[in-house]
């Protein structure tokens, strides 16, 4: 619940999703924090070593 500390339901703090197998939707890993910082890098590097055409 936003903006409270403690569910008005059952009293005790959230915690979040489950991480990784734990959650329903966990399939192929596409998105675990490793893979998106892999793709980052990838995005970082190919960035910094595109060329650029001379104006």
């Amino acid at each position: 619940m936003r903006g409270r500390n403690r569910c008005r339901l059952h009293g005790g703090r959230s915690t979040g999703a489950p991480k990784g197998q734990g959650n329903g939707n966990f399939t192929t890993g596409e998105f675990t924090a490793e893979a998106i910082k892999e793709r980052q890098w990838l995005t970082l590097v190919v960035h910094t070593y595109a060329k650029r055409e001379p104006s």
